[in-house]
């Protein structure tokens, strides 16, 4: 499901007339229940209504009752994922950092990494599309932020799509990974399964949860 301003407004419109809805049916449900509660306080008492049609007029009941609870339920879902959506939107058009790949084009590539525990040594592996390791290189293990120059064997990279993950060897002797997080313009919001994901401009997409920062576009 995609969101922009029109879908959320349309929603927005949908919702009100689900609401309507329901109070109606609310309103039949209360109409109802005066009605039987009027026939069995003004029965015949020599000609009491028939088992058979009361146990009908009960089921009625019952079925009306079930249709609000229903609806009710509905509306509160809808409301939930109204909600989600609608708070999405604001990061349409912005950059957000996310572990994603990032478009190269020719310019160096700002790449940035959790610190995590401390580590003797560490490397920056670069990957392209096909997720294919495509370049190795030494960095500082306490640097936050490291600059891709976009060469691969000394000569430009390719323009295309790229990921870049950290490999930190510890005095333990073992090596741990941590994805790296790079900019990417948001595009647009769609729901999946309830959860408000963030469609970029590299074609993936990533949730609210693994944005770590956000900026206008540059």
């Amino acid at each position: 499901m995609e969101v922009n301003s029109a879908t959320t407004a349309a929603a927005a419109s949908a919702g009100a007339r689900n609401s309507d809805s329901a109070r109606q049916i609310a309103s039949d449900f209360d109409t109802f229940l005066q009605l039987l509660t009027t026939q069995m306080r003004n029965q015949d008492p020599l000609n009491p209504t028939d088992s058979t049609e009361f146990v009908a007029q009960l089921a009625n009941f019952s079925g009306v009752e079930q249709q609000v609870k229903t609806n009710e339920q509905l509306e509160s879902i809808r409301s939930m994922l109204a909600a989600s959506a609608s708070g999405a939107v604001q990061w349409i058009g912005k950059e957000v950092q996310a572990p994603t790949f990032a478009r190269f084009d020719g310019a160096p590539i700002e790449v940035a990494f959790d610190a995590g525990a401390p580590a003797q040594s560490a490397q920056m592996v670069v990957y392209d599309e096909s997720d294919r390791e495509v370049a190795r290189m030494a960095v500082d293990p306490a640097s936050s932020t490291v600059i891709w120059d976009g060469t691969i064997d000394g000569q430009p990279a390719p323009e295309g799509l790229y990921r870049f993950e950290q490999l930190r060897s510890g005095e333990d002797g073992l090596e741990r990974t941590k994805p790296g997080r790079v900019f990417a313009l948001v595009q647009e919001v769609r729901l999946s399964g309830g959860e408000a994901l963030l469609v970029l401009e590299n074609g993936r997409s990533v949730s609210e949860a693994e944005v770590a920062a956000v900026r206008a576009p540059s």
